[in-house]
């Protein structure tokens, strides 16, 4: 069994950069032209299966407007995907370069965190300094 989780994180504008229809009022399509500037949406997905050792934690970015209005707190984690298209980064769209939140706040995958090693060789050396300083009283 497994399981999947989205996260409603924040919303973006972009620049598309190829051709796409997406769902408009009614049953119509709207097409969005090359260079357009569209709305995305950021969701954070949490999917966990017992054949996997661990949970993975990945950003989707798709077509649309927020969900809820700004001064709304963030709606709970749902089981359902988000209802726009799904994008694809820098094949289907670009950040909006002219805004001043033109990254997404937090991580976009997994491989792009701090080099955590190095992290925690310093952390390691601090504690031992300690507790050599600790031990060797005079």
């Amino acid at each position: 069994m497994s399981l999947m989780r989205w996260t409603y994180k924040q919303q973006m504008s972009g620049v598309a950069l190829k051709e796409f229809q997406v769902p408009s009022v009614g049953k119509s399509l709207k097409v969005v032209k090359v260079g357009e500037k569209i709305p995305i949406q950021v969701w954070e997905l949490y999917s966990h299966s017992r054949g996997m050792p661990e949970a993975q934690i990945t950003t989707e970015f798709h077509y649309g407007n927020a969900p809820m209005p700004e001064e709304a707190p963030a709606p709970p984690p749902t089981l359902q995907s988000p209802s726009g298209k799904r994008l694809e980064i820098k094949k289907d769209f670009t950040f909006d370069v002219l805004e001043s939140n033109a990254m997404p706040k937090g991580r976009l995958k997994k491989e792009n965190l701090s080099n955590n090693k190095t992290v925690m060789w310093l952390g390691l050396i601090v504690v031992g300094y300690f507790a050599y300083k600790y031990y060797n009283k005079k």
